[in-house]
């Protein structure tokens, strides 16, 4: 019986053939629960002149988005020459309340600051819709423009950018995400925050639906302390309660009853008593 021929180690045919994959721990460590991704197209699909004439300095300047909204970092918030060229008279300011506490002293006559301070994206939400309501008012009140910023103007401030475009041109999260980024190339949003722009927009589409049918509604001021009104009863509502053993004499049980006469008989059966 014939053997198939032995191939010594160190021939061509054994380097050719290819070594089993050593074994690579697992990095993946979950240090909570992760947004789904949304993936967004890149804006240029639709408007391809913005890889063109963008450049990387134009970062530390505002981009207009509507003649009455312009998008940019806290530099553009800082140059008075540029708000009083563009009309800008309200400043909306996205970030921790300690950092734009530097900015107040700096204001021009006629410019209101207004802060968002948020510690997260998880925040966004309940400032959306308020948000909104102040650029509309400043446009209409005082016909001016609004200067929504952040530190870099490229994350928090163009959440709060990418929400007014939703509910102003009625869009979707993808569409508004691509209508900034063609203005503003360097924006760049992440998983957690897209995620609580797809579930701001069917909470303003419905809000939408009931300003329609009852004009009169209206959206109140966020406060970031909620207290909770007690509906149950506490201890000291159950213990206080003393009207009850207060009119009754303190007397050994049972001898302020009146002595009932005991039954011998029930229906002509004897009892014993």
């Amino acid at each position: 019986m014939l053997r198939p021929p032995t191939v010594p180690t160190g021939s061509p045919a054994s380097a050719m053939t290819p070594a089993a994959p050593a074994a690579v721990p697992s990095l993946e460590r979950s240090f909570g629960l992760a947004h789904p991704k949304t993936v967004v197209p890149p804006c240029f699909l639709n408007d391809p002149a913005i890889l063109a004439e963008w450049r990387s300095d134009y970062t530390r300047f505002a981009q207009r988005l509507y003649d009455h909204l312009w998008l940019g970092p806290m530099s553009a918030a800082l140059d008075p020459a540029f708000l009083e060229a563009n009309n800008i008279t309200l400043l909306l300011g996205v970030a921790a309340s300690g950092t734009l506490d530097g900015l107040r002293p700096e204001l021009p006559a006629g410019v209101e600051f207004y802060p968002v301070p948020v510690s997260g994206p998880h925040d966004y939400v309940k400032f959306f819709p308020h948000t909104r309501q102040k650029i509309d008012e400043n446009a209409a009140r005082r016909r001016g423009a609004t200067l929504v910023f952040c530190e870099s103007g490229n994350d928090r401030s163009a959440a709060f950018a990418i929400s007014y475009v939703m509910e102003r041109s009625g869009l979707d999260v993808i569409q508004a995400i691509q209508f900034v980024q063609s203005k503003r190339f360097s924006v760049a949003l992440d998983d957690t925050t897209v995620f609580q722009l797809r579930a701001y927009e069917p909470l303003y589409r419905a809000r939408k639906t009931v300003s329609s049918c009852n004009p009169s509604f209206s959206i109140s001021a966020p406060t970031t302390v909620f207290r909770k009104k007690c509906l149950r009863r506490t201890l000291d509502d159950i213990y206080d309660r003393t009207d009850q053993h207060e009119t009754r004499p303190s007397i050994a049980p049972f001898e302020d009853r009146e002595s009932t006469p005991a039954f011998d008989s029930v229906d002509g059966m004897q009892l014993c008593v």
